[in-house]
């Protein structure tokens, strides 16, 4: 067949490495990213998440066609409603990177074009839940303070569950940096890349840890939130919570885990 874009028509869908839905899940993909279809077998597709080039295998009936998406979703979470009134019926739920075809904006709500599986429809976002720009701040950290209390999910990239690699790819998106999906990737990513520095820590003797500091453990990542406070999305916890870096990387340590590198935003 040949090569066909559409994009993720519900709230979620998992991505699977094979088409069998009893398998883990590798990442999740969210409404209106745009996805790259090479095969399809029976209800499933094969192809790739355009946001960051994951491949695999997802379920047909969760996409739709492909529009070109203007605005992106700032908030951890979100409605698209049948009319411009918040006592509206809810006719698609939202999340914290979600994509829309915005046609216009009017009165503090902003008007939607979805494609669904045969037919299009019109729906209303709150207008301060989105926006056209790469970024309304350059304080990414904003956006993983505001995934606080969100469940740890294997594989999660929405406001129901989010994983480590997952919390920090869609906060740097939100400003403008696309990074890859897991932290392998991500740390292969940051040594490369001009726009990361990395930092020569001596993880078990430095005292203060700064605000903006990116520390990667063995399949794991968090974040410095504010001054020794470590961010991120974790199985012990099974939450995205906040915790004392001195005390984690303890912990860590108990159970032969030992940080691997540290980064720092190089720009802004």
């Amino acid at each position: 067949m040949m090569e066909k874009f559409k994009q993720i028509g519900t709230f979620k869908a998992p991505l699977f490495k094979t088409n069998n839905i009893e398998n883990l899940v590798e990442t999740e993909c969210l409404f209106g990213e745009k996805f790259l279809v090479q095969k399809e077998l029976n209800e499933w597709s094969f192809g790739v998440l355009c946001t960051d080039g994951y491949e695999g295998w997802i379920q047909t009936k969760n996409l739709t066609d492909f529009s070109a998406n203007n605005y992106k979703v700032i908030k951890r979470s979100s409605n698209i409603y049948k009319k411009p009134n918040d006592k509206s019926v809810i006719i698609q739920r939202l999340s914290f990177g979600c994509k829309l075809n915005v046609i216009e904006i009017k009165k503090n709500w902003a008007k939607v074009c979805m494609n669904c599986q045969n037919h299009q429809k019109i729906g209303f976002v709150p207008s301060i839940h989105i926006s056209k720009h790469t970024s309304e701040t350059k304080d990414w950290i904003k956006y993983c303070n505001n995934m606080i209390g969100i469940p740890y999910v294997w594989g999660g990239r929405s406001s129901d569950g989010i994983d480590c690699s997952a919390l920090i790819q869609l906060s740097f998106q939100a400003v403008g940096i696309n990074i890859p999906r897991n932290t392998k990737q991500q740390q292969r990513y940051m040594i490369l890349s001009k726009n990361f520095k990395r930092l020569k820590i001596n993880f078990f003797r430095r005292k203060i840890y700064e605000k903006g500091i990116i520390i990667f453990w063995p399949g794991h990542v968090g974040i410095i939130s504010s001054q020794n406070i470590l961010l991120h999305s974790n199985a012990n916890m099974m939450t995205v919570c906040e915790e004392n870096i001195h005390e984690a990387l303890s912990r860590l340590k108990s159970k032969n885990i030992l940080p691997t590198s540290a980064f720092k935003l190089n720009i802004f």
